[in-house]
């Protein structure tokens, strides 16, 4: 990526100089120069975004999907039941979890990376005794494109 930029750069340097003439090679470098802009920012923006997965947290239930890509993800996580909620992720090589529960209305992120395999994903009640939640989450592989 890096490699990327720095022709890009390197080539809108050369281009500078015929910014601002009247003449044609002049317009055409400055169009250029704002081709290039653009496609840096789209891959910068690309590049940033990881596939988020919403979670809903309930009395008696878990709402989310059960098969996901492999690789960075951000799982949404909301409590819309009437208790606290603890969540945690645990599978091969994994296991991360919220450090305080999610009260009742409230949402939290939690980004991972997860290699293909069967993960499971829990949200046991804090201080109470009902349902804990509970879903197999399996991550596999991307097809290379």
């Amino acid at each position: 990526m890096k490699k990327i930029l720095l022709f890009f750069a390197v080539g809108a340097l050369i281009l500078v100089p015929t910014i601002g003439r009247a003449d044609g090679p002049g317009q055409k470098a400055e169009d250029v120069i704002r081709g290039i802009g653009q496609g840096i920012r789209d891959a910068v923006h690309d590049r940033g975004q990881e596939p988020e997965v919403d979670v809903s947290l309930g009395k008696t239930h878990m709402d989310m999907p059960t098969n996901v890509d492999a690789g960075e993800i951000t799982f949404k996580v909301t409590n819309v039941g009437t208790e606290k909620r603890a969540f945690k992720i645990s599978g091969p090589g994994l296991e991360r979890y919220f450090t305080d529960p999610l009260l009742p209305g409230d949402s939290q992120k939690m980004t991972v990376n997860l290699d293909p395999g069967v993960y499971t994903v829990e949200a046991p009640a804090v201080g109470g005794a009902t349902n804990d939640l509970s879903v197999q989450l399996t991550a596999v592989a991307r097809e290379s494109d």
